[in-house]
């Protein structure tokens, strides 16, 4: 329990390793005001995930790539986790920190028509595990058949 608590209050690049040299996440946390350690945990290693799965440099991407570029890599990433078949809870919030690092370096993406597709093809997603709740009925039927266990 102790080797928990110790790893509990180390920063994300001591446990895995620095992913990218790149101050671009950390000025992003600091702009969103993002300060709960696991947020920030979960954010950067979607942006650096995204960033690997396209092949490119956070600055160099940033500033060389066109709208329909940006547009082209996001649903590329979608259609791999749709393949994949990756819950779409799962791929909505990986999408959200993407959508909100972008946005912050660049205003203009956040009225890219992908996002309205991405949520319209998203509607309705709860989480994969959802728990079931059984009611009174549902408790007096598994009791009734008990005894055939």
């Amino acid at each position: 329990m102790i080797y928990l608590e110790y790893f509990k209050y180390m920063d994300v690049y001591t446990l895995f390793g620095k992913i990218m040299e790149n101050n671009k996440i950390d000025q992003f946390f600091d702009k969103q005001l993002i300060t709960v350690y696991n947020t920030k945990r979960i954010y950067r290693l979607n942006i650096e995930n995204y960033f690997k799965r396209i092949d490119k440099d956070i600055d160099t991407y940033l500033q060389n790539n066109t709208y329909e570029q940006i547009e082209n890599d996001i649903r590329k990433i979608y259609l791999g986790f749709k393949k994949i078949e990756k819950p779409p809870l799962s791929i909505r919030t990986y999408f959200n920190s993407i959508k909100q690092f972008l946005i912050s370096n660049d205003r203009k993406i956040r009225d890219l028509e992908i996002w309205d597709t991405l949520k319209n093809s998203l509607k309705g997603s709860e989480a994969a595990t959802d728990d079931f709740i059984p009611n009174q009925k549902d408790i007096k039927t598994v009791l009734a058949h008990g005894n055939a266990l």
